[in-house]
């Protein structure tokens, strides 16, 4: 499984940074892997994301693939936008990001009357935030980031429902559908 979404990001890459060079002179390639932590109601998880795409003028128009922690281990794909400006002479960037969370995950929970295996579904995936870039050499720039991040999914699980009048438990499938909230911060460096 890791060979496979290391040979994703690669390929990712090599498609992000080369496909419009050849028509419009002006757009230049750019690529930024990034490590965040994710701090939510739940517990601090971390993500590692692999953005790849098209710039002109501070504008930064590609896609994303990442690994997400958070609860459960899952894979959002998305579009991305970033906006580079300066203020003050300080280099800042805002972003927005949106796809899908691709893959579901299973989580044990236990309980007083053992254990539950919770099934998860994709869903919706969205992100807002902005940062700052510090300037390392000429090309190459640190980033630094804060964002808030919404990941829906759907929960699905067994549970038994104890009848005292006759004495018998039945099984029922519950679903939930829910968005999980957190902010994001993350450290990356743009090629």
């Amino acid at each position: 499984m890791a060979n496979k979404l290391i040979r994703f990001f690669l390929l990712l890459a090599m498609l992000g940074s080369g496909q419009v060079k050849a028509q419009q002179k002006q757009w230049k390639p750019w690529l930024v892997p990034e490590a965040g932590i994710l701090i939510g109601s739940y517990m601090l998880d971390g993500d590692f994301r692999l953005n790849a795409g098209i710039e002109k003028k501070g504008l930064m128009l590609g896609m994303g693939a990442a690994v997400d922690y958070y609860r459960f281990q899952s894979y959002p794909v998305y579009f991305q936008a970033r906006k580079a400006f300066e203020f003050r002479k300080v280099n800042l960037l805002a972003m927005c990001s949106w796809g899908y969370n691709l893959k579901s995950g299973t989580s044990e929970m236990h309980s007083w009357g053992g254990s539950v295996a919770k099934q998860y579904s994709g869903g919706l995936y969205g992100e807002i935030g902005g940062g700052t870039m510090i300037r390392i050499r000429k090309k190459q720039r640190l980033l630094l980031s804060a964002s808030w991040v919404m990941k829906a999914v759907e929960e699905s699980f067994q549970s038994q429902i104890w009848n005292p009048v006759d004495q018998s438990s039945r099984t029922i499938e519950n679903q939930v559908r829910y968005s999980m909230n957190r902010t994001a911060l993350r450290i990356g460096w743009k090629f």
